[in-house]
């Protein structure tokens, strides 16, 4: 968040251009695409077509509810050539990848201070 939505007065940004918000979901739809061949993730598919889900082991979360996401999330896998070749218009390819970079980084952040933590208590 601090890096896509208040990095860019995204709010400020919205309220001047209402049709804003619509051209930012476009571009993370075409970012599917573009993000599954730029990690080489096209096998991903063929392990979620063939996963078998299970009741979760968490109460909130229902099997129908993990089908629905289950089928959303292979049409992020329905792309064409063309759809690659799309321009982003909120943000650029670059900025995407830089985000990911800065959130990886972050949560690996925390879990070493988790990691950290945990380990200095049990050498209590």
């Amino acid at each position: 968040m601090k890096q896509v939505y208040f990095k860019n007065n995204f709010k400020n940004r919205v309220d001047a251009d209402p049709k804003l918000l619509e051209r930012w979901h476009n571009d993370f739809r075409k970012l599917n695409g573009k993000l599954i061949e730029w990690f080489n993730c096209r096998y991903l598919k063929g392990e979620l077509v063939e996963d078998i889900l299970f009741k979760s082991a968490i109460d909130e979360i229902k099997l129908e509810d993990l089908k629905k996401f289950k089928e959303e999330t292979l049409e992020d896998f329905i792309y064409s050539q063309e759809d690659l070749l799309k321009e982003l218009e909120v943000y650029s390819f670059q900025q995407i990848l830089g985000y990911i970079d800065f959130s990886i980084k972050e949560v690996v952040d925390v879990w070493l201070s988790l990691n950290k933590e945990s380990t200095s208590s049990n050498l209590l």
